[in-house]
This record gives C-alpha cells, structure tokens and sequence, in this order.
C-alpha cells in the first residue's frame, strides 16, 4: 500500500507557517511511501470527531501538565487503537505517518492537549524531534501494548493513569517492546484496575522500572509467559524497595 507521510523538515515547515498566519500548501511537502492502492483513510474523520466530542468532558484549556489532560489520553488512547486498523501495516511504525496524520488532521487534539503558555503546543508533540512524543501515536502504542484481548473490556489495562508510567518507564524504553512485561507490571501495580490506587510509591516505581528496563541484557523475555512476567515483575519490586 501507498502512504503519506510528513519528514520532521516539513512537519515544522507546516506548523511554523500556519502559526505565522501564512499560506502554505501542505499538500506539496508530502511524501508518499509504499506502492500500490492507497492506504485507506476511512477512519480519520470518524476519529477525529469522536476525540473531539471526548475533548468536551473536559476543560477548555488545560494548565501545564494538567492532569485532566492525563485523564483525557487514558480515554483516548482506546477509541485511537479501536479506530485505526491493523491492516495500515508499515505505516503503522512509521513515524514519518504518524507526522502527517497530527499536523494535517489532528492539530486541533495537539494544540489542546499541548497548548503552552503561549496558547501553542510544543512541535514535539507532533513527532517533530521525538517521533514517540507524537500524541496520536503514543495513544494508540500505549493501547497496542496494552491490549487484554483475553477480558471483555480489553483496553482495561489501557486506562491505568500516570503520565510518568506510561512515557517515561513504557513508551519510551525497552520495556514497552515487550506486551507481556508492559501488562504484568499494570497487572502488578494496579491490582484493582484504572480505579484503584498504584500500589508502590513513586520513587520505588521509577526503581523498578529502570531494573526491568536493564533486565533485557541478562534474559531473553520474549520467551516469559505473562505469570513469569509477574513473578519477575514482583521480584524486581521487592528489590526496588530496599533499594530506595
């Protein structure tokens, strides 16, 4: 299949002339990968009006690491994954169509999400710079990676709060490769689900997840089933505790 994508290059080029009240042809900087029929782009106007009547639940603006806006991508990030299908293939893990969907469709979610103090968001979060910052994919990894397909509500695990969790000890390291891992340790630390209360405290959480993301040098866990996963999970915890 033939996809479109924006390179960072162009990406900024889009952002920084619409913010400048510039016309621009956004049409002309994209590149198209693949070959063949075009990728099916069916879903994105059913998924943008959905996030957008999500966004209504919510402020009108969110402060600087808001929580609302925490609350908002664990709602999120279920009707991205269900609305998005598999069958985009490559461009999927291409962050380069990860790009093109924020800036050319979604730049209302970002800017609301983001909005700095200047009313912008950050272009990181469109993938310009970090390509895992980008808000669209992030939503729909952090449900990919979560995905219960064994319970009735499969995105479940999807909705367990923390902003800290899931960027910095999930989506942006080594233990997000791994989905067995990744539900083990919200299996472990939210035993009561997305309702409940994180049974470690901060400090002990961030230890852990820096053991487990350290753990890939030492056991192959690709072959780990998720009770594995758990018994490790809680071991590793108990050696987090005496450790802070």
């Amino acid at each position: 299949m033939k996809y479109p994508t924006f390179s960072t290059h162009a990406a900024k080029a889009v952002l920084e002339a619409r913010r400048s009240g510039d016309e621009v042809d956004s049409t002309k900087l994209v590149l198209f990968v693949g070959n063949g029929e075009d990728i099916p782009d069916g879903f994105i106007t059913s998924l943008r009006d959905n996030l957008l009547s999500l966004m209504r639940n919510y402020p009108d603006e969110l402060a600087q690491r808001d929580e609302m806006g925490g609350a908002f991508e664990a709602e999120a990030s279920a009707l991205v994954h269900a609305a998005i299908p598999s069958s985009l293939g490559a461009a999927l893990y291409d962050p380069g169509y990860w790009r093109y969907l924020c800036v050319e469709h979604f730049s209302s979610v970002v800017e609301w999400r983001h909005q700095g103090p200047d009313g912008k968001a950050n272009i990181e979060n469109y993938g310009v710079g970090n390509s895992r910052s980008n808000l669209l994919y992030r939503m729909w990894i952090r449900a990919d990676v979560s995905l219960d397909v064994s319970a009735v509500d499969q995105y479940h695990l999807t909705r367990i709060p923390g902003r800290d969790l899931w960027q910095s000890h999930i989506i942006r390291v080594k233990t997000g490769n791994y989905r067995t891992l990744v539900k083990a340790l919200l299996t472990y630390l939210y035993p009561d689900g997305s309702k409940g209360k994180c049974r470690l405290p901060t400090k002990v959480v961030r230890e852990l997840a820096k053991r487990l993301n350290r753990l890939r040098s030492n056991i192959l866990i690709e072959i780990y089933e998720f009770s594995d996963c758990v018994q490790l999970v809680s071991e590793e915890a108990e050696r987090a505790k005496l450790a802070v």
